[in-house]
C-alpha cells in the first residue's frame, strides 16, 4: 500500500480545520492569509460572493473562471479585491480563501 506524504495529510487538515477569515499559521509559503489582504488598507474588499453571481459576470465561456470554479470547495468563499496606492487604482481580482487562506487569484484588470 502507496503511503500518503505526513505534508499532505497535514495541509488537507489544516485548510479544512481552520475557520474563514481567521488568520492562521496554515497557509503555505505562496499564500496569503485572508486576514493580512482585508486587513491592507490598500484593499478594498467585497463579498463573499456567490458561484451564481460570479455566473452571471463571467458566462461560462471564460478559462480562467471555469478553472476556477472547478476547485471550489462548498466551505470555500469568494472575494472580489480592489488594490490601490491611495491615488490610483492598481489591480482588481477575484480570491478564493479556502481555511483563512488565498489558496488562487483571478485577475480582473490592471490599472
Amino acid at each position: 500500500m502507496q503511503s500518503i506524504h505526513p505534508i499532505i495529510i497535514a495541509s488537507f487538515i489544516l485548510a479544512f480545520a481552520l475557520p474563514v477569515g481567521e488568520a492562521n499559521a496554515a497557509c503555505v509559503a505562496n499564500q496569503q492569509s485572508f486576514a493580512d489582504v482585508s486587513s491592507d488598507k490598500r484593499n478594498t474588499v467585497q463579498g463573499p460572493q456567490s458561484v451564481e453571481e460570479l455566473e452571471k459576470a463571467f458566462g461560462y465561456s471564460n478559462k480562467e473562471w471555469n478553472e476556477l470554479k472547478a476547485t471550489i470547495l462548498p466551505d470555500d468563499r469568494i472575494y472580489f479585491v480592489t488594490h490601490g496606492n491611495g491615488e490610483r487604482f492598481l489591480a482588481s481580482y477575484y480570491i478564493l480563501v479556502r481555511g483563512g487562506c488565498v489558496i488562487s487569484t483571478l485577475l480582473v484588470a490592471i490599472g
